[in-house]
């Protein structure tokens, strides 16, 4: 018999992935200490999810798209092209790599030491491209980079 997945279950989960993750980093949480500080046996982890990198793409998928959300709102109260391309660029290459202990790193520890076996969702990344060039063109004006360019910034 299949066993029933709860939400509170899986929030729970989510939920100390995420301090774990941004407290030790990727590599040095395991998933026993998920288990552990979300109340369940390790083995139940898996109902829920088929890896620690699954358990991490649900923590930062949502992480990522509250600070894109947070980055376009205040970019719609900037006037100023000029100012809304800094915003931008402090943002991806300041704010976001240290916010959270560094939360950002741990894509990157995920991404390498994932086992070969398990997919790679480049999907997370495509989004990130698709949205980071979209906040370029609406950023700057129409004659300061062409679509073409804000995708290969981007």
């Amino acid at each position: 018999m299949a066993q029933v997945k709860k939400p509170e279950v899986r929030d729970a989960i989510v939920s100390s992935a995420y301090e774990l993750f941004r407290d030790k980093s990727y590599l040095r949480t395991s998933v026993a200490e998920i288990a552990r500080k979300a109340g369940i046996v390790p083995s139940h982890i898996y109902v829920y999810f088929a890896s620690k990198l699954a358990i991490f793409y649900a923590v930062y998928e949502p992480w990522l798209n509250k600070r894109l959300t947070r980055l376009e709102r205040q970019l719609s109260k900037i006037e100023d092209p000029d100012q809304r391309l800094i915003r931008i660029i402090e943002a991806f290459w300041i704010r976001l790599p240290t916010e959270d202990n560094g939360f950002a790193n741990n894509l990157m520890q995920a991404v390498s030491t994932a086992d070969p076996d398990e997919p790679y969702r480049s999907d997370l990344l495509s989004r990130s491209e698709k949205t980071l060039s979209q906040l370029l063109r609406r950023a700057l004006p129409d004659n300061r980079m062409s679509d073409a360019d804000c995708d290969r910034v981007a």
